[in-house]
């Protein structure tokens, strides 16, 4: 994803130094996102950043690298965020900055966490070794914690097998259900429970997902 550079975000008409120049720059996204580390760079001219000291209006800031930080906010009801800035050796404003908190949408559940409904050859169906939860919508590796999930089992001339599989990784008899795969059988993994990251509290999902075995 191209680099989004925002100077000066929305400026807000707060009041900056007068001979400051300030370059704000979120890396990755023009948005904030919570529970991630959301990577930014601040720069002040004649500041250096043993000097420089960053006032989030919720969450907490690290630094990892020279004009380096990392913003990680813990809710997505804020609407927006505000970044103040000050010299700590001059015991000077430097600025105050507006940035939007953006909401996050529910995590794809995943087929070996590549794999959306399809038909599939049973060999690689069959090597395939659990369902994740995952966001594609932006350049940060994050993943959920997948709780338990259903397998329905439809294989012709017999019934319905269904079975609930605990954690993200097909074990036990589901293993084995998933081995017994064949041309003609189908598969259905629905009934997803997860984790959000840094969220309190298990989150269901009515995705599902349909495989035909060739």
């Amino acid at each position: 994803m191209p680099k989004v550079i925002l100077l000066l975000f929305f400026a807000l008409n707060f009041t900056a130094s007068a001979t400051a120049q300030i370059a704000v720059e979120l890396s990755k996204m023009n948005v904030l996102y919570p529970c991630f580390e959301n990577p930014m760079t601040v720069v002040v001219n004649n500041v250096p950043d043993s000097n420089l000291f960053l006032i989030p209006s919720i969450g907490k800031i690290r630094k990892y690298g020279r004009a380096q930080y990392y913003w990680q906010i813990s809710t997505d009801d804020a609407g927006f965020a505000y970044l103040t800035l000050r010299d700590t050796v001059k015991n000077e404003f430097l600025g105050k900055y507006q940035f939007r908190v953006g909401v996050l949408p529910e995590p794809i559940a995943m087929f070996g966490a590549q794999h959306r409904s399809k038909k599939m050859g049973n060999g690689e169906f069959c090597a395939q070794a659990g369902i994740a939860m995952v966001w594609h919508f932006f350049d940060i590796d994050a993943r959920c914690e997948m709780e338990k999930f259903e397998v329905v089992y439809i294989a012709k001339g017999q019934n319905l097998v269904v079975m609930e599989n605990t954690g993200a990784r097909f074990s036990g008899g589901v293993r084995d259900l998933i081995n017994k795969a064949k041309p003609g059988d189908a598969y259905i993994f629905r009934r997803f429970v997860y984790q959000m990251p840094c969220f309190p509290g298990l989150r269901y999902s009515a995705q599902e997902l349909y495989f035909t075995i060739k």
